[in-house]
């Protein structure tokens, strides 16, 4: 007998805690009952060349270029479609969003 609900919907409010979350510019969470399987974050930057008189190409400067996100989320069967459509809103809109992530720092010697 279906019941609607799922195993994942019994057990990930468990066992789930934000270490990535979204917020809008007001920093109020967004997408609360979506949860975040995996994070790619791409920090890139552009190295600018140029020719100087001897025929030798130097660089000597770059250009950060904008952080990129990829964000993987699990949406919980009751909430699913209104999870999508407000995931689906901010994106039309292209409003400015705040992406917060936990991340593991490394001591490099």
């Amino acid at each position: 007998m279906a019941t609607g609900i799922s195993l994942i919907d019994t057990l990930l409010p468990s066992f789930a805690f934000d270490t990535v979350a979204v917020f809008n510019q007001d920093y109020e969470q967004l997408f609360r009952d979506a949860r975040s399987i995996k994070a790619i974050v791409k920090e890139q930057a552009k190295v600018m060349e140029h020719p100087i008189e001897t025929v030798a190409v130097i660089t000597d400067h770059r250009i950060i270029l904008p952080v990129e996100i990829e964000l993987s989320l699990l949406l919980l069967s009751r909430s699913y479609q209104d999870t999508y459509k407000a995931i689906r809103f901010f994106l039309s809109k292209w409003y400015s969003l705040v992406i917060q992530l936990e991340l593991e720092f490394m001591k490099i010697n």
